[in-house]
């Protein structure tokens, strides 16, 4: 059960062949150019970054 939880909270999603658990408990805004260059769109991943933000705000 804990490890659903914590999956639930931090999708992992993989970028060029490495897995990375996303922390979305550590999610804020943050101007873009900050964050570097794109390296791949984790657009495919939106319903489970969906699914992390709605169990940090409501915690279902």
């Amino acid at each position: 059960m804990k490890e659903q939880v914590i999956t639930k909270l931090c999708p992992i999603v993989e970028i060029n062949g490495a897995k990375y658990a996303a922390l979305t408990q550590q999610l804020a805004g943050i101007d873009r150019t900050l964050l570097g260059a794109e390296v791949t769109s984790i657009s495919d991943c939106r319903a489970e970054f969906i699914d992390a933000i709605d169990l940090i705000a409501s915690g279902i």
